[in-house]
């Protein structure tokens, strides 16, 4: 009997360390390689040439909201990011009827802040100072080239070494991501 009890014991000891099992290990990545041997996304980058980005800032009228981002009130006025394309720019002076007066086109772009007069934005992998004058008028003021990682694909927190052409000879910048699939 007494042997019967140890085997037991043993039997039951031996079965909940087995059952605790603690992973030490590595976690698996969840990333998809495509058949280059690159990370797969399902979001096909949008590219500028130095050149484009640095003259792409415009201010235009008004435009649909579409993808709204961040938003940002400051004194009567209501900055709302339109995620990579740019900030409309709402007229509060009314809450109850807000009026969209314009819009500042900033390809690339994903945030704003304001102080003053000047809209501080990213423009893809720079940031751009643009002032915004009483009469409506826009004037970019300064820009910091290359403060800024690249645009990371909605699926993935990295941009895809296959993407990457901020190294090239000719360098191209990734100012939106566009979804390979149709249904989204």
């Amino acid at each position: 009997m007494k042997l019967y009890k140890k085997l037991l014991y043993l039997l039951f000891f031996s079965s909940t360390l087995t059952s605790c099992y603690i992973d030490m290990g590595e976690e698996e990545d969840d990333v998809v390689v495509d058949q280059w041997g690159g990370d797969y996304s399902e979001y096909e980058p949008i590219y500028m040439t130095r050149t484009e980005l640095e003259s792409s800032v415009k201010k235009m009228g008004p435009q649909e909201i579409i993808q709204p981002g961040k938003l940002y009130i400051f004194g009567d006025y209501i900055f709302l990011n339109e995620k990579y394309k740019g900030i409309h720019i709402i007229n509060n002076t009314d809450p109850i009827n807000p009026q969209r007066t314009g819009f500042l086109k900033i390809p690339g772009n994903v945030d704003i802040a304001v102080k003053g007069n000047v809209i501080y934005a990213d423009n893809a992998v720079d940031m751009v100072s643009v002032s915004l004058n009483i009469d409506g008028s826009i004037a970019e003021i300064n820009r910091v080239r290359n403060i800024f990682p690249g645009l990371t694909p909605p699926d993935l927190d990295y941009v895809p070494y296959n993407y990457d052409r901020s190294q090239s000879k000719e360098p191209e910048y990734i100012v939106a991501w566009a979804s390979n699939n149709p249904a989204s």
